[in-house]
């Protein structure tokens, strides 16, 4: 994420080698990393008038990266990859990741969801909420939370706290 964030900002193609490198890398070390780069992606939706980066930049590295990533997507449409978890997942495990991400303390969790949600209200009624350093951060928590949700509700149980450890950092960002 932070060379993602520097290659925005920056447009150096060194910036954008050095995020496709680390990118794949954290793929290779966590498949869920996956999500992390979806929510990058994600991001730069609504960012095209603050990018400094050229379209081309940017495909040369997606390219890049889903290239290196090949090995991968064969390895998971070649079978069984091992199960995470043997339970259903449902909508209503979310809070429980949250409160997993404050060491199981509810009041800090609580303490969590009300500083983020007073932070984009405040974001919101400033009208800074569409700028892509909030769309980064909510892409970036939101993305892996809600894509592993959608997954684990319509094919495969995966909704694991531990294994969505990478977005607590933009959980944090955000409060």
């Amino acid at each position: 994420s932070y060379f993602f964030v520097r290659a925005v900002s920056d447009a150096r193609r060194i910036l954008w080698a050095a995020y496709a490198i680390t990118a794949v890398l954290a793929v290779y070390s966590h498949l869920f990393a996956v999500l992390v780069l979806i929510g990058h992606a994600g991001s730069l939706i609504g960012a095209r008038r603050q990018l400094v980066a050229s379209r081309r930049t940017l495909a040369v590295t997606a390219g890049a990266i889903v290239l290196a990533l090949l090995p991968v997507a064969a390895y998971i449409a070649g079978g069984e990859t091992g199960r995470t978890t043997d339970q259903g997942t449902a909508a209503s495990d979310v809070p429980y990741l949250l409160i997993w991400y404050a060491g199981s303390n509810r009041p800090l969790a609580a303490m969590y969801a009300l500083a983020a949600l007073t932070a984009l209200v405040v974001a919101w009624r400033k009208g800074v909420l569409a700028s892509w350093p909030y769309a980064f951060v909510l892409a970036w928590l939101t993305a892996p939370i809600l894509l592993a949700l959608a997954i684990s509700v319509t094919i495969d149980p995966l909704f694991v706290p531990r294994y969505l450890l990478f977005s607590l950092p933009a959980l944090l960002l955000l409060v």
